[in-house]
């Protein structure tokens, strides 16, 4: 049985706003040509934000970090000036993400610290609107990409580089492991979905090797986690692609060995949480973790309804931080905990809009791979899935300056890709 999955571009039915569709066509093109889409100067920048966003800039100080993400913002708003009918246009569809920086902002009236409150406020605004630049330059396929690009650099220089924490874990260029094991399976899963379309066989499937090794020497147990579950999806998706009777033979087969493991960790001494804690190598509290989600979780429940204001909780020497900072002797910037973190800054009505959004993703996530059986559709289930579960352990979303923050716009910009909402998109893109 031959798999044939097609060409990368070929089957990509998602659509994007094109600034070709404002105006005449001689209009189009001076546009076109006065933004300079496709430079190699603008795709080597988009890489080295990437990079940059997913922690990996150990080589670099903590101040050209800061003029990395300056130049972003001075981009965006080039972009924006360019361009203004079709970013407004794409930003429009990017609503639900764009409510997190208002209800951000908006706390500033009730926060802790409203200054620091309204300054990340607007800056996580900047963020979700440099992610509908994103997809508006270079669609989804081309972000897909640009991901790969700048992640294998990142991977490769942390190889080179061989920084180690006090334990021997393997850190690189990244500040942490767990940054390295994000960046490391977010490019396992974008290698495999590029390998599989057929683009750059031996540069993608060395990016997957690659990916793999960092993982292992970080010794990364949600990152080991995120691994098996995204090479999961992968291998799902591709049979679900290919033939469905054959799916359905795999999955059962899956169910089998599923039952397998679960009898065996059932029957082992202890509980199966600490048997599954045991085999990452992590203890019962997390690393500390548990400790932190206490105080959080009181922090809540004492500013149930609007919280402590975005960002000041962690912040603030009016809250319990300082003390849970003080019992583990390190400086923390957030509590580990994407929902508990927006929970304590933001109380219940910040915890359901952040569900509510998450939610909405998902599900559009998944209809748009039922929809199309796409490979682009396949790397934005992944990207969604596995950013839920680095949010468990960590502080990815609702938060500026974070790349995957950028890359969960272009993930919710390319779910429009049922034929009515494409149509709708279009047009709307062409009317306004």
């Amino acid at each position: 049985m031959v798999l044939n999955y097609g060409r990368y571009n070929q089957n990509v039915t998602i659509q994007s706003p094109n600034v070709g569709d404002v105006g005449d066509r001689a209009g189009a093109e001076v546009l076109l040509q006065s933004v300079n889409i496709g430079s190699v100067l603008e795709k080597l920048f988009f890489c080295l934000l990437i990079l940059v966003g997913f922690g990996a800039s150990f080589a670099l100080s903590r101040s050209m970090e800061r003029i990395v993400w300056l130049l972003a913002d001075c981009l965006l708003v080039i972009y924006f000036l360019k361009a203004y009918r079709p970013m407004v246009s794409a930003s429009f569809y990017a609503w639900p993400l764009l409510l997190w920086p208002i209800l951000a902002s908006l706390s500033s009236m009730w926060s802790l610290l409203p200054g620091l409150s309204l300054y990340h406020g607007l800056q996580l605004a900047a963020t979700i609107l440099l992610g509908v630049v994103l997809f508006v330059r270079f669609k989804l396929e081309g972000t897909i990409k640009l991901v790969f690009g700048g992640l294998l650099a990142a991977l490769l220089l942390s190889f080179l580089i061989r920084e180690r924490d006090k334990f021997g874990n393997l850190e690189g260029t990244f500040t942490h492991k767990n940054q390295l094991g994000a960046a490391a399976v977010t490019l396992f899963y974008t290698s495999a979905v590029l390998f599989l379309s057929g683009w750059r066989r031996i540069l993608s499937g060395a990016g997957a090797v690659a990916a793999v090794a960092a993982i292992v020497l970080s010794h990364s147990g949600t990152s080991l986690i995120c691994l098996a579950i995204s090479a999961a999806l992968l291998t799902i998706s591709a049979i679900w692609i290919a033939s469905r009777p054959v799916f359905v033979f795999c999955a059962a087969v899956g169910v089998v060995i599923m039952s397998a493991l679960a009898f065996a960790l059932l029957n082992t001494n202890g509980s199966v949480l600490s048997n599954i804690l045991g085999l990452l190598g992590k203890d019962t509290t997390l690393t500390g973790r548990t400790v932190l989600w206490s105080y959080g979780w009181l922090s809540f429940m004492d500013h149930f309804w609007l919280g402590v204001g975005y960002k000041a909780y962690i912040a603030s020497s009016e809250t319990t931080s300082g003390l849970i900072q003080h019992i583990l002797q390190q400086r923390l910037p957030y509590l580990h905990n994407n929902w508990l973190d927006v929970a304590a800054d933001l109380g219940v009505v910040g915890f359901t809009l952040f569900a509510a959004v998450m939610g909405l993703i998902t599900s559009r996530v998944i209809f748009l791979f039922f929809a199309t059986r796409d490979l682009s559709a396949v790397w934005c289930m992944c990207f969604s899935i596995n950013t839920l579960i680095i949010s468990l352990t960590e502080g990815p979303l609702f938060r500026n300056h974070s790349m995957l923050q950028v890359l969960i716009v272009v993930v919710l910009l390319g779910t429009i890709n049922s034929a009515n909402s494409s149509r709708r998109f279009e047009q709307r893109v062409r009317t306004r």
